[in-house]
């Protein structure tokens, strides 16, 4: 009797102190998305914990980007439980779309979507252009279809071009987070003062510029640019990821316009006066186009415009939260021995 209420309390125990490391890796995942790191082993009381988190489910198969997999160990006198929970980073609800306005929207000729739109206002998709519900033919392949549904709550949506989805009028009026800009610039990696050209390779960071920018065959890591006035890119622009949490292309008070080829992996946002996106040749988006307060305008001359939502790409943005998808407890907890 006193060996089977030993092994209860140890059951028990164990159990606890493995749900306790859940929740370490959980808050660990909810403060930085990316502090995928093992926790070693740590005491809580008279038990200890371990946990380890991993980007492939139980049998090896890669998760989606946005998910991982949590293998949480609880040690209490000589028994282990173990837990097993799959977490994703889930965005705000406007970080659901492929691109974001308020007032009007309008998708001009060239310019094709690959995703959901919505607008908190009017939405104007003219011949030319089209919001197309699937197409993986780039890289990175998202093993979720696209539904190219065009969402808008004011009072008309034309549409003259082509939308696979649905056109639907909606009354929900989704807040768009706004970023704290001063906070930005004071951790900013670099932080460039007027009108500013960066050219070429640039090292990763935060670039917060007080005035226009222009990117010339600007190719980086992850990089993120912030400006307080126009954006222009010319030439080449290519980025392979944004810094985590920030946009990687960013206008407070401007436009921004590409004058070549770019692609731009991230977040585009516009804070003040809208997103009025000209492509003299070829652009292409894999994240997501918001304009905050004012209008979104993306048109091509001779050129072709895509925009694919990639969630991958809009990590640790503000509003985003961890979520628990499934638990599972990996082993009998009744073994009486």
């Amino acid at each position: 009797e006193n060996r089977v209420a030993q092994n209860s309390l140890e059951i028990t125990q164990g159990f606890w102190a493995a749900e306790a490391g859940l929740q370490a890796a959980f808050f660990q995942l909810e403060e930085d998305w990316y502090n995928q790191v093992p926790s070693g082993v740590v005491a809580i009381g008279s038990s200890t914990y371990s946990f380890t988190i991993s980007n492939t489910d139980s049998i090896g198969n890669p998760l989606p980007v946005t998910r991982v997999r949590l293998n949480s160990s609880g040690n209490a006198g000589t028994t282990t439980r173990n837990i097993e929970a799959i977490l994703d980073n889930v965005p705000d609800e406007i970080f659901e779309y492929a691109v974001i306005g308020v007032i009007k929207m309008e998708f001009r000729n060239g310019t094709t979507i690959h995703g959901d739109a919505y607008v908190d206002g009017d939405a104007e998709v003219q011949a030319g252009a089209s919001m197309i519900q699937l197409d993986d033919s780039v890289f990175p392949v998202d093993p979720l279809a696209y539904n190219a549904d065009l969402y808008y709550t004011g009072a008309s949506a034309v549409v003259n071009g082509l939308v696979e989805g649905a056109v639907i009028h909606t009354t929900d009026s989704i807040p768009i987070p706004v970023f704290n800009w001063a906070q930005i610039q004071a951790d900013a990696d670099f932080i460039m003062p007027g009108a500013t050209t960066l050219n070429g390779n640039i090292a990763d960071g935060v670039y917060y510029i007080t005035g226009d920018a222009t990117l010339n065959n600007v190719k980086g890591n992850n990089i993120s640019i912030i400006a307080e006035g126009n954006i222009e890119i010319a030439n080449i622009f290519d980025n392979g990821a944004p810094v985590p949490g920030h946009p990687v292309l960013a206008s407070l008070n401007g436009t921004m316009e590409i004058d070549g080829t770019a692609d731009v992996r991230g977040l585009v946002y516009a804070e003040h006066q809208g997103i009025e996106l000209k492509t003299g040749s070829i652009m292409r988006v894999f994240g997501s186009i918001i304009g905050a307060n004012s209008d979104v305008e993306l048109k091509t001359s001779l050129g072709s415009l895509d925009i694919y939502f990639k969630s991958e790409y809009l990590t640790e943005l503000p509003d985003h939260h961890v979520e628990i998808m499934s638990w599972r407890d990996l082993q009998n907890p009744y073994p009486l021995q």
